[in-house]
C-alpha cells in the first residue's frame, strides 16, 4: 500500500538566479546540458533541498492519480508535484504543491 503526504502548500517556481551558489552547484550538469539552459531551468525548494523540474519525471496513467509528476528517493518513496489550478480553472504555472509517499 502507498503512502501519501502533503500539506497542500503552494511552493514557488525559482529560477538559476534565485538559487544560491551552493544551490546552484548542484546542478552545474545544467552548464553541459544539451536539452535545457540555465535561463530555462525552473526548480522548488521541499523540505530543506531543492528539485529541478526537468528532473521530474511524468506520474505514468493510474499511478498516482491527482499528481502531475514524481521523482524516486529509493525504491520505496520519493515526492510527487503537481500544478495547482486556480478556482476559474486554470494552472497556476508559478507554484507546485509536492507531497511524498512511501510505501
Amino acid at each position: 500500500m502507498i503512502t501519501i503526504t502533503t500539506n497542500n502548500h503552494r511552493r514557488d517556481i525559482l529560477y538559476w538566479e534565485e538559487l544560491s551558489d551552493s544551490e546552484r552547484n548542484e546542478f552545474d550538469w545544467i552548464k553541459c546540458s544539451v536539452t535545457i539552459t540555465e535561463d530555462e531551468a525552473e526548480f522548488f525548494r521541499y523540505k530543506g533541498n531543492v528539485y529541478c523540474l526537468s528532473d521530474i519525471m511524468r506520474v505514468p496513467d493510474g499511478m498516482f492519480p491527482g499528481w502531475d509528476g514524481y521523482e524516486n528517493d529509493t525504491f520505496f518513496s520519493g515526492i510527487l508535484v503537481k500544478h495547482p489550478v486556480e478556482e476559474w480553472g486554470e494552472i497556476d504555472s508559478d507554484h507546485v504543491i509536492v507531497g511524498m509517499y512511501y510505501s
